[in-house]
């Protein structure tokens, strides 16, 4: 599987989260030609912390609540697995990429709770 740029990287992140009522507002911390960090403020006041960089495949997602990491996904040294509300320090792996959009998509049903 090719590795996709940060441009597109970033444009699939703001897509998915125009789609989303829970999206407040999305903000670029810092950007360059390989890697990209971002934060996406949602309506319950919490938000999702996004880093990606192409020269190493390295994909982080979390949602933040006070400081800390209530879940999370990310593929480190290649492997995807969840860190999951129950447990966010827990590794539960998984076949396959977490995309972002099923990512923000767990976080919206935790949200409803």
């Amino acid at each position: 599987m090719a590795v996709i740029s940060v441009a597109e990287f970033k444009q699939n992140i703001q897509s998915v989260c125009s789609n989303s009522q829970a999206v407040m507002r999305v903000q670029i911390i810092s950007e360059t030609k390989r890697q990209v960090r971002i934060r996406i403020f949602l309506a319950n006041r919490t938000f999702v912390y996004v880093y990606y960089s192409s020269k190493t495949e390295k994909t982080a997602l979390a949602h933040i609540e006070n400081n800390k990491r209530i879940f999370g996904a990310d593929n480190t040294e290649g492997i995807w697995h969840w860190h999951p509300y129950e447990d966010p320090q827990r590794h539960d792996l998984v076949d396959g990429k977490i995309t972002f959009a099923e990512f923000l998509k767990r976080v919206e049903e935790n949200i409803k709770k």
